[in-house]
This record gives C-alpha cells, sequence and structure tokens, in this order.
C-alpha cells in the first residue's frame, strides 16, 4: 500500500514538473521538487527491497522441497491403501459376522432338536417301562393263579397209558407161569416138529371201543382190573376153553 502511494505522488510531481517545465522555459527549475522526487525514489526502493525480502522469506517456508513432495506422495499412496486395506478388512469383518449369526442359528436349531428327540425317547422309554412293569404283572398273576390250581390226580393219569402194558404182562404171566404144562421138550424141534404159532388179530369191534373210549377203559381197568387182565392166581391156558383177551397175540402150542 505504501509503495504504490509513493508511486502516485511521483507520478504527479513528474506530471507537475513537465507543466511547469512547458510554461516557464526560459525559468529556472525548482530544486526543491526534484530533492522531494530523490527523496521518493530512495524510499521506494527500501520498500522494493523489504519485499524483496519478505517474498524470499515466504517462497522458502512455503513452497515444499523435491524430496518431501516424493515422501508426501509416497505417504498418500500409503494412506489410500490402508484404506483400501481397511475396507477389505471391514467387508470380511462382515461376512463373518454373518456366518457367525447363521452358525449360532444353526447350533440353536440343532439344540431344539436334540432336546425334542431326548424328549421323545424319554417319552417312549417311559411307556416301554410302565408295559414292562405291567407284563411283569400278568406274569406274576398267572404264576400265582397256575400254583393255586389244584394237581391232576397221578391215578387217572397213569392208568389209561398203563393199562395194555399191564394187561400184556399179566397175560404173559399168566400163560407161561405154568411149567407143569408146557415143557421144555415141547419147544423142541426133534419132539414136537408139527409146533405151529397162530397169531390171532384183533377183532374190530374191541379195537374201536378201545380207541373210540379211552377214558371208559381207563376207568374200567382202574375199577375192576380182573376185567381187564386176567389174573396171575387162576392161570387159564389156551385151549382149554378160556377166550384170550382181545389186542393181544395168541400162542397155541399143539404137540404132534
Amino acid at each position: 500500500m505504501e509503495g504504490a502511494a509513493l508511486l502516485r505522488r511521483m507520478e504527479t510531481a513528474v506530471g507537475s514538473l513537465n507543466a511547469s517545465q512547458e510554461f516557464s522555459r526560459h525559468q529556472p527549475s525548482d530544486s526543491g521538487s526534484v530533492r522531494k522526487l530523490l527523496l521518493d525514489t530512495k524510499t521506494l526502493r527500501l520498500i522494493l527491497e523489504e519485499a524483496d525480502s519478505l517474498l524470499r522469506m515466504f517462497w522458502r517456508a512455503v513452497l515444499p522441497k523435491s524430496e518431501e513432495t516424493k515422501q508426501d506422495q509416497g505417504l498418500k499412496e500409503e494412506v489410500v491403501s490402508l484404506r483400501l486395506k481397511m475396507s477389505e478388512q471391514e467387508e470380511a469383518l462382515k461376512d463373518a459376522m454373518e456366518r457367525l449369526k447363521s452358525s449360532n442359528r444353526t447350533k440353536d436349531s440343532m439344540e431344539h432338536f436334540i432336546v425334542n428327540q431326548l424328549s421323545r425317547t424319554r417319552d417312549v422309554l417311559q411307556k416301554a417301562k410302565t408295559n414292562l412293569q405291567e407284563n411283569e404283572l400278568r406274569i406274576s398273576s398267572l404264576r400265582r393263579a397256575s400254583v393255586s390250581l389244584p394237581p391232576p390226580s397221578p391215578s387217572s393219569s397213569s392208568s389209561s397209558p398203563s393199562s395194555p402194558s399191564t394187561s400184556s404182562s399179566s397175560f404173559s404171566s399168566s400163560s407161561f407161569s405154568s411149567p407143569s404144562t408146557y415143557s421144555p421138550s415141547s419147544f423142541s424141534s426133534s419132539s414136537s416138529p408139527s409146533t405151529s404159532v397162530s397169531l390171532s388179530p384183533p377183532s374190530p369191534s374191541s379195537s374201536s371201543s378201545s380207541s373210540s373210549s379211552p377214558s371208559s377203559s381207563s376207568s374200567s381197568s382202574s375199577s375192576s382190573p380182573s376185567t381187564s387182565s386176567p389174573s396171575s392166581s387162576s392161570h387159564p391156558q389156551p385151549g382149554k376153553g378160556t377166550p384170550p383177551p382181545s389186542g393181544f397175540a395168541v400162542l397155541d402150542l399143539k404137540s404132534g
């Protein structure tokens, strides 16, 4: 601002000097105005020098160096790369959070499923336990009922199957108990060459009656053993008018 005002004053002074020289060419020039102009030029020079020094100082302080510019450029690039990495890490973190949430959901669903399955198995086991207890109670009641029933009589159970064997044994003992009637010589082939053995088949009436009514035969055999099988005391001999019992083979020994 000071330099601009000084320049204006110098311009006005120079213009006044030119005008005065045109009107008074023959008169001498004013020395005071010349001195003033010289002083103004000196002050203007000083102002310009100060401005130059200030500009140089400001230029040195503000303008960066080339190395500093390179470092700043590298730092800017590093900042940009770090920002990109940070954005990538944020995206990866978001993905990890989403996966963690989904895994937690699946874990919760699996826990609920396992709890439901365990409750179902517990109910099934309880039902099986109750059914087992009921079956055990039924089995114990059936055992008690079977124990409380009276046992069957051994006479009635043993008479029916043993009657044929007893009758056959009695008949064999009665028919072959008297050694006086049958001598051993009668069984020899040299003394009795015409000895014959005849087997009489059982009568159909007796077999049908014995097969149709086993209970009656067993009761009759148990009540009257003398009628079902011949006694060993009478010793009936074959061929003397006493018919053999039905259902048994008869041995007729005829001497020649």
